[in-house]
C-alpha cells in the first residue's frame, strides 16, 4: 500500500515536471542555427555584453552582510506601475523569440 502511494506520487511530481525537461535538451535544427547567428555567441557559448562579477571565494561571508546592510535603494522611491495582458496579447510569438512576463 504504501509503494503504490509513494509511486502514484512520484508519477503525478513527474507529470507535473515535465515541461522542466526543455531546458536541459540541446538546442537542434532551426533553434540552434538562431543560436549561431546571435552576436553574443562566440566560441561555443554565449558571452554577455558587459562584465560581470563572479563571487570571489574570500567575500562568500561578505556577501550576505552587504546583501543585508548594504547602502543600496531597497525601495522604490515611487509605485511602480501595474501591467494587465489579455491572452490575446500572447497570441503571436515576439520578433525577438524571447518574452519576460
Amino acid at each position: 500500500m504504501l509503494c503504490a502511494h509513494a509511486q502514484s506520487s512520484f508519477v503525478t511530481q513527474e507529470s507535473r515536471c515535465a515541461w522542466l525537461r526543455s531546458f536541459g535538451a540541446a538546442p537542434s535544427g532551426a533553434r540552434l542555427e538562431w543560436i549561431r547567428r546571435s552576436s553574443q555567441f562566440r566560441d561555443g557559448k554565449f558571452r554577455n555584453p558587459l562584465p560581470t562579477n563572479m563571487l570571489a571565494p574570500e567575500s562568500f561571508f561578505h556577501m550576505p552582510h552587504h546583501q543585508l546592510f548594504g547602502d543600496e535603494e531597497r525601495v522604490p522611491k515611487r509605485t511602480l506601475p501595474g501591467v494587465t495582458h489579455e491572452a490575446s496579447d500572447y497570441a503571436t510569438a515576439v520578433v525577438s523569440r524571447l518574452r519576460a512576463t
